[in-house]
């Protein structure tokens, strides 16, 4: 059937691009019918007759009559494939597709120049534009705002004030500009100027109620700070924030710097410079500990002695880690020639030997009688 279809649509074809009449439909001979009305009527009868072959195998093909049950899913799959490959085919080489980018940053160019004048962006740099372009959705479809490059020129300004600047537009390859939405921009520039602020840290911490923590001293007491004139007026101080937890022992800490106007607001502006960007912190814990004092005898012998220490004890401060390993202080060391029998001797001391970091609370001084009995 389908070798005659092909055949009767051969025939009406090359009869109508002849403008003639088939002489043959499904093999027959109706060069003899009639008038061209009859042999037309002839025609659409048998065309009928070609549609509802093609109409009857499809009904078959759903109904179940021919082909199995995974011939009909299989030939469901490819129509589907094919339909999808097709209208991606259409959309990708359609040079009609619009691309619509929101949020692409806009570049300061020619800065350059107005540092050379003295003079610098106040605001302006962070403006953002929605981009539009035409093209062919396989070569523009992916596009976000990191791939696309806007900019503004502001080597030609000479004085300050606020300027109204068109937005410039690396164009991809392939595509067409429709719109920039704002097409224009405002940045400020402002004449540079340099100022010095004082440092100050925050800390946000949990300490025992045992311990003590000092106040934080940071390497640089104050930082020069440089920039558009208006904007450094507004800042009150260059400050770092840290939060440690908790605290149980001295430590150095290292942040970076930011500025800050009166009321605490953070300040952010790209064209405001710092010498320093970052400093460290001393933060030192202390705790106290009160610990006997003794003396030791150099040939180990203790017996023969009376020693009396007043006092019999001593405060220590210092930072809690290192206080834990000291249970007593040796003031003095005894060596058998330097006592006679019956004979007393007392020793004032005031300078301890102690770990580095560790000291004594009371700043005191002890008396040591070491009488040597037999």
């Amino acid at each position: 059937m389908m070798a005659e279809n092909n055949e009767n649509r051969e025939n009406i074809k090359s009869a109508v691009q002849n403008n003639e009449t088939p002489e043959k439909v499904n093999g027959e001979d109706i060069s003899g019918v009639g008038t061209v009305k009859e042999r037309l009527i002839v025609i659409g009868k048998r065309a009928w007759e070609w549609l509802r072959g093609y109409l009857e195998i499809i009904r078959d093909w759903f109904t179940g009559k021919r082909g199995t049950r995974a011939d009909r899913w299989a030939m469901a799959i490819c129509l589907l494939m094919s339909i999808s490959v097709w209208l991606y085919a259409m959309s990708t080489n359609d040079t009609g597709f619009e691309k619509e980018v929101i949020g692409v940053a806009v570049d300061i160019e020619g800065e350059s120049a107005l540092g050379a004048g003295n003079m610098s962006i106040i605001n302006g740099y962070d403006n953002t534009v929605k981009v539009t372009l035409k093209g062919k959705r396989a070569e523009i479809g992916s596009l976000d705002a990191d791939d696309l490059h806007l900019y503004v020129d502001v080597s030609q300004i000479t004085e300050a004030g606020r300027y109204t600047l068109p937005v410039m537009l690396d164009l991809p390859s392939n595509s067409t500009l429709v719109s920039l939405e704002p097409s224009q921009v405002s940045v400020n520039v402002d004449v540079n100027g340099s100022r010095t602020v004082d440092v100050r840290i925050k800390l946000d911490y949990r300490i025992d109620a045992s311990y003590t923590l000092s106040d934080p001293v940071p390497n640089y007491e104050s930082v020069v700070i440089s920039g558009p004139a208006s904007v450094l007026d507004t800042v009150a101080y260059a400050g770092v924030n840290f939060n440690v937890g908790e605290v149980d022992k001295s430590l150095t800490l290292v942040g970076s710097l930011s500025l800050y106007d009166e009321y605490g607001m953070e300040i952010s502006n790209p064209y405001v410079k710092c010498e320093v960007s970052e400093v460290s912190v001393a933060i030192k814990v202390t705790t106290t500990k009160t610990v006997p004092l003794s003396v030791q005898f150099a040939n180990g012998n203790s017996m023969p002695y009376s020693v009396t220490l007043t006092p019999s004890e001593i405060k220590l401060i210092g930072d809690p880690h290192l206080l834990q390993d000291i249970n007593e202080v040796v003031v003095y060391t005894v060596y058998d020639g330097d006592f006679a029998v019956g004979k007393k001797k007392g020793v004032s001391i005031s300078d301890f030997d102690l770990p580095a970091g560790v000291g004594v609370a009371d700043n005191g001084s002890v008396y040591v009688e070491i009488e040597r009995l037999y």
